[in-house]
Order: structure tokens, then C-alpha cells, then sequence
């Protein structure tokens, strides 16, 4: 997997994790307001309210985010648009914003790959890119306690996690 020339700023999503807090809220609230008709979910304002709450100001500038997912499970949770295979390489998907410019792409993981795995397998790559400064990751797993770890240790890099405390 390349991905390429990466920017600056960098958000980098776990799919299975963001459709595991989507699925979440959405039965919480829809138990709590039972004659409520949800909405779906606005991508691009959630992406949004992912710069918006890390505190990214890119003004001029690219941020990428990159979803990382597995090919069985490429649809997000009660969003719109929902398919994150739509966000590969090739299609360019670019959204301009007062924020930065956000180039959206999407890495689906090797077949025997678990999404966290492959997670873990972007942020590798993104940690190590000389050019990335900050890091916004939308995941919470286990596993990524040891890369974080090591991540502290070089203290190199910008790093802001959204978790299941988060949203």
C-alpha cells in the first residue's frame, strides 16, 4: 500500500471504530426518543466536526483524511454519502473549507488484515512520513496502545485521538 505524497495534517479513521460509535449513539438516542425519525448523517459535516473539534487550521493549505477499512465492511453507519471504497485514490474526492482543503481517500486492508490491523498499518506509514507535523486519529483499540507508545516516545508529531470517550 502507497499513500502517497502525504500533507501536513493528517486525519486517519478507522471505519470499523467510526460505524461502531455511530451505531452506538444512534440506538442510545433512538431509545431515548422513540417517535424521533433520524436523519442520516452528513459526511462531509462530520469530517467537518472533525477539523472543527481538533483545532485544525490549514487555511490554504491541504489536510488529508484517509479512511482505513476492510473490503467486506466499506459502507459507513447511517451516513450519506456512505461508501468509503467511492473515496479511493483514483477518484480525487476533494472538499474545500475554511479549515484547509480535505483530499479524501480510502485504503481498504489485505484480505487477512483485520480493519484495526490496517489502521495500525496507516499510521505507521503516516508517523513516519517526514512531512506529516500533526496527527488526528478517529480509533480506539488495544492494539494501538503499543504504537502509541512508540509514537510518544519519538515525540516528534502533533497527535490528537478521537475515542469512545470523545463523541
Amino acid at each position: 500500500m502507497n499513500l502517497g505524497i502525504l500533507n501536513e495534517t493528517v486525519i486517519l479513521i478507522d471505519t470499523d471504530f467510526l460505524n461502531e460509535r455511530i451505531s452506538h449513539h444512534l440506538t442510545f438516542y433512538k431509545e431515548l426518543y422513540p417517535d424521533k425519525n433520524f436523519e442520516k448523517i452528513n459526511l462531509a459535516d462530520l469530517l467537518y466536526n472533525f477539523a472543527l473539534n481538533a483545532r485544525v487550521e490549514e487555511v490554504g493549505h491541504n489536510v488529508d483524511i484517509l479512511f482505513a477499512y476492510t473490503l467486506g465492511n466499506d459502507k459507513l453507519t447511517n451516513c450519506e454519502p456512505n461508501n468509503v471504497f467511492s473515496f479511493i485514490d483514483t477518484n480525487q474526492v476533494q472538499m474545500e473549507t475554511e479549515k484547509g482543503t480535505f483530499l479524501i481517500r480510502s485504503f481498504f486492508g489485505d484480505e487477512d488484515e483485520t480493519c484495526s490491523d490496517h489502521f495500525i498499518n496507516m499510521l505507521r506509514m503516516v508517523n513516519y512520513s517526514p512531512r506529516v507535523s500533526h496527527i488526528i486519529m478517529v480509533a480506539d483499540n488495544p492494539a494501538l496502545n503499543f504504537e502509541l507508545e512508540m509514537m510518544c516516545e519519538q515525540n516528534e508529531k502533533s497527535l490528537f485521538i478521537f475515542k469512545k470517550h470523545h463523541f
